[in-house]
């Protein structure tokens, strides 16, 4: 179901930290396939 975004994921800041992984997140969110929803104290980590 590429590209409905119909999956949504929440990254911690541990998923993040790594470069290689974070930019495949983000290129696949980008993409539309999947939500990224990150929570307030995850964000402030």
């Amino acid at each position: 179901m590429a590209g409905s975004a119909r999956y949504k994921a929440v990254p911690d800041a541990n998923l993040l930290y790594s470069a290689p992984l974070r930019d495949l997140l983000l290129i696949l969110a980008v993409d539309g396939l999947f939500h990224a929803r990150p929570t307030a104290p995850i964000h402030a980590e």
